[in-house]
């Protein structure tokens, strides 16, 4: 992945500190918003904002 502030799914999982199955399932939700990769609209990729947005989210989710 070349794309700057761009990660894939398993490597955004892997720094969410989370299960990549359970990632892919929180983006079905909706919860993490993906673009296609520029080079193989096949991938799908997650900006490095949203996930730092999502882990913020997270940490609040289990201080509550």
């Amino acid at each position: 992945m070349n794309e700057p502030n761009l990660v894939g799914i398993d490597q955004a999982a892997t720094l969410a500190q989370i299960n990549p199955r359970t990632f892919r399932r929180r983006i079905a939700a909706g919860e993490i918003p993906t673009i296609r990769s520029f080079r193989d609209r096949r991938v799908k990729l997650i900006r490095l904002d949203d996930l730092k947005r999502f882990m913020g989210e997270k940490e609040v989710q289990k201080a509550s």
